[in-house]
């Protein structure tokens, strides 16, 4: 459209975008071509919260402990324990199909028959 001397503005319109948008594409198109009009760059779109590590505590912590007194982790008591917000824990869990209220208490008995 813009090759047809359409202004931005009708463009917008037309592919239901803001008209600072087209202006940006039609400026990354004069740079780039269509070579890499597709792809984010470098440093753009959303950044991840949780670095993997404390994802990872938070997945091993999950499946190899309990808190103490309680027969399960709930995303509160995790989140508490490692510093997120219990939304992330459930995130994660969820992801992960993790369901800590479905675990069978006896795995982590002290009991020798288990």
């Amino acid at each position: 459209m813009a090759a047809e001397g359409l202004a931005s503005e009708w463009i917008a319109g037309v592919v239901g975008v803001s008209p600072a948008t087209v202006r940006s594409w039609r400026a990354r198109f004069a740079e780039d071509c269509l070579a890499h009009l597709g792809e984010v760059r470098p440093g753009r779109g959303r950044k991840p919260v949780i670095p993997q590590s404390k994802i990872d505590e938070i997945v091993d912590l999950t499946r190899n402990s309990r808190p103490e007194g309680q027969t399960h982790w709930s995303v509160r008591t995790m989140a508490a324990k490692v510093g997120v917000s219990p939304a992330q824990v459930q995130r994660i869990w969820a992801a992960r199909g993790l369901k800590p209220h479905l675990v069978d208490t006896f795995k982590h008995s002290n009991d020798p028959r288990f």
